[in-house]
């Protein structure tokens, strides 16, 4: 690659990481070893390490990373560095080769840093290892690091994968008190665990929790309470989520099989009117046609047809759907 040659390090480095989106880590390692001395650096050595993480080629990450340094004496590696690598080594099924690697970047003078820690307790929570997770956060505390609410998440996570769902309800009520503030996957996860222990209402009520302490629900929130409320046959409640997720300015992309399901369940109710606004609505923000649809079995074919020709909603139905947003 002659273009290599006099490319800036910083385009070498974007170019290194693309192959990896690209899902194509050894094309990524090849550029790297076609650089000039020069630009092979701690960037380049990152977007290498990154490409291979992009990839999930986690076994080559992990070769790179031991390979690159001790053929480039120049290149040191970094907090960043470790950290991707410690996040490889969480993907296996022993992770304690993760605590050891922060051992040695501690040994060659690298602190390890919040992220590192986050990393380590997503990989202990995940796998379903919430008691030896405690050795993280007592690693955290001896190094005099603050946890954030990501820290905390992984813990939430974790209980709720074990069905604690009370203690997990114990943590996030003790981050309400006493910080770091919650965030909204905070309280998506313990939505989760209510939903999945049959405890619909707490599930609502923390949603009204996560917007009063100015959180802002997104898609994993409606994607996980909607299909709670249609199977408990709360369908005006299940209503009035849509309509908030259509007057978001975010624009969330909630899946459409979602919608679609709450469609379906106003249709069979005889309520299609409503049905039929929800994809109205949805076919204005961003759902296709073929996506989002009032079902065949509907029988009145006008109103069917109306919304296979996707007009536009009407200004006064505008006003409507914001009324009932702010019910």
């Amino acid at each position: 690659m002659p273009f290599l040659e006099t490319s800036a390090e910083g385009f070498a480095a974007r170019l290194i990481r693309l192959y990896g989106r690209a899902s194509m880590p050894s094309h990524a390692a090849a550029t790297f070893h076609k650089l000039p001395a020069q630009h092979k650096s701690t960037m380049t050595f990152n977007s290498v390490l990154s490409a291979y993480a992009d990839a999930g080629d986690f076994d080559g990450l992990t070769a790179a990373f031991q390979e690159i340094p001790a053929t480039h004496p120049s290149i040191v590696p970094t907090v960043y560095s470790y950290n991707v690598l410690i996040h490889a080594l969480c993907q296996k099924p022993d992770i304690s080769a993760a605590l050891d690697a922060v051992h040695l970047m501690e040994k060659h003078g690298i602190p390890p840093d919040i992220i590192t820690f986050n990393t380590l307790l997503n990989g202990f929570c995940n796998n379903g290892r919430v008691h030896e997770a405690e050795t993280v956060w007592e690693m955290i505390k001896e190094r005099n690091l603050e946890p954030d609410a990501k820290c905390y998440n992984a813990k939430l996570r974790g209980l709720v994968a074990e069905g604690r769902i009370d203690d997990a309800a114990a943590v996030l009520e003790r981050l309400e008190k006493d910080g770091p503030k919650p965030d909204t996957v905070s309280y998506n996860e313990l939505i989760r665990g209510y939903c999945k222990a049959g405890r619909l209402q707490e599930a609502k009520k923390l949603y009204d929790d996560l917007v009063k302490n100015e959180c802002t629900p997104n898609k994993g929130t409606y994607e996980t309470l909607l299909p709670q409320l249609l199977q408990a046959g709360e369908l005006d409640c299940a209503l009035t989520y849509c309509y908030k997720i259509f007057s978001d300015k975010r624009n969330l992309r909630v899946e459409c099989g979602v919608l679609q399901d709450v469609v379906n369940a106003l249709v069979d109710v005889s309520r299609v009117e409503e049905a039929a606004k929800i994809v109205v609505l949805g076919r204005k923000k961003y759902y296709p046609r073929k996506g989002l649809r009032m079902p065949d079995r509907t029988k009145d074919s006008e109103l069917r047809a109306e919304t296979d020709e996707e007009e536009a909603i009407s200004e006064e139905e505008e006003c409507e759907v914001e009324h009932e947003t702010e019910k």
